[in-house]
């Protein structure tokens, strides 16, 4: 076991279906393994590594593959299958220990692999891509630490191989150290026969700042989890999210953002694209304690629905116990707007290709923060095949 855990078995730690967490989805369906593959990729497919990625880690079933992977200079980048068991127990800076029974700890649990990522004070290290493929069942954690007035970026995929049965968990911890920034990026990116659960933690300290950008595309079943603690003074989180599907498919996200210091920000935009007879879910959580004055914290989630069969389930919440804060939220629900429908028609395009635009710009809104241009490529090519 990982991280000096033991338990009887993955159930003990898994959450009750049906509590406010798990309120349209079964945890228990993360935990239903396939049997491994029997092949391993021998090369991976074009377009999976990101041409500017100094490092690239690449984990198969929760593997590290050395021989698809690389390691750039003048950072600290190793898999944690390379690391003595006794510093593991001290390279986790972004610790999260939930308080009850949660899928993250028991990922924590069954992980023996996973990357770690540690970017020195005052230094600006260059792309790290973490890339999870999935061709069998799989338990991955990592861990990133970023010191005090240093910058990362990080991107971390998870795919599913072409025809594989596959299920997916993995845990990323992040710690940023005062005056330091990271960006994040995921991408999930499955199939029929995946499921998928994904968790992020972040601990910020004095003006530290946090931009997390997701996007769940394809698997049968996907939960994204994420929290963030803003434990500094002046501490920044900026967090979106995309899940699309035209299916059957079933995606779940969870936010949960606490401002435990006077002075944070956090900014939440989530949006969810349905249609056949799919369906999404959102839950995010805003937290601000007694001494979190001066807090500002918004919350929007936009979702659009493209057939009849097709369901969204959103719910924001504010827990609030400071009185000097601005803080908003807000979520809309609807199907495409029969007036821009009506004026696109009016100027020669058929009914198909009206709604075929309306809906990449609904779904290419959060794309385009992306700012590296070759992930944004990726994304979008993605969502032509969606939509």
């Amino acid at each position: 076991m990982a991280d000096g855990h033991s338990m009887s078995s993955p159930e003990t730690l898994v959450p009750v279906a049906g509590s406010e967490e798990w309120k349209y989805l079964d945890p228990a369906r993360f935990l239903q393994d396939q049997g491994p593959s029997e092949e391993r990729i021998a090369v991976l497919e074009e377009g999976l590594v990101l041409h500017n990625a100094q490092s690239v880690l690449v984990f198969e079933s929760g593997s590290f593959r050395a021989d698809l992977s690389r390691v750039g200079e003048g950072i600290d980048v190793r898999a944690i299958s390379a690391i003595p068991e006794d510093e593991i127990r001290q390279i986790r800076p972004g610790r999260f220990d939930p308080a009850g029974p949660s899928l993250h700890a028991t990922v924590l649990a069954q992980a023996e692999d996973g990357a770690f990522v540690s970017v020195g004070r005052d230094s600006k290290a260059g792309l790290v891509q973490i890339l999870e493929i999935g061709s069998g069942p799989s338990w991955s954690r990592h861990v990133v630490d970023v010191s005090a007035g240093a910058s990362a970026e990080i991107v971390r995929m998870c795919v599913t191989s072409a025809k594989s049965a596959s299920v997916d968990r993995s845990v990323l911890e992040c710690r940023l150290g005062q005056g330091a920034s990271l960006e994040h990026t995921l991408v999930v990116d499955g199939n029929a026969q995946s499921a998928s659960w994904t968790g992020t933690v972040a601990r910020l300290e004095r003006d530290a700042k946090f931009t997390s950008r997701q996007f769940l595309f394809g698997s049968s079943v996907s939960r994204a989890e994420t929290h963030v603690e803003l434990q500094g003074a002046g501490a920044e989180a900026d967090l979106t999210g995309l899940c699309a599907q035209i299916g059957e498919e079933i995606a779940d996200v969870l936010t949960v953002v606490r401002h435990g210091a006077p002075h944070t920000v956090s900014r939440q935009v989530f949006q969810a694209l349905a249609g056949g007879r799919s369906s999404a879910s959102f839950l995010g959580v805003v937290q601000v304690d007694r001494l979190a004055q001066k807090t500002s914290a918004r919350q929007s989630s936009r979702n659009l629905l493209l057939s009849r069969e097709a369901s969204v389930n959103s719910r924001p919440q504010l827990e609030i116990w400071a009185d000097d804060v601005k803080c908003s939220h807000g979520s809309t629900t609807g199907r495409l707007d029969e007036k821009a429908l009506f004026f696109l028609r009016s100027r020669g395009l058929s009914l198909e290709s009206a709604r075929k635009l309306l809906v990449r710009a609904f779904a290419s809104e959060l794309v385009e923060l992306v700012a590296r241009e070759d992930l944004r490529a990726l994304l979008e090519r993605r969502l032509e095949t969606v939509l």
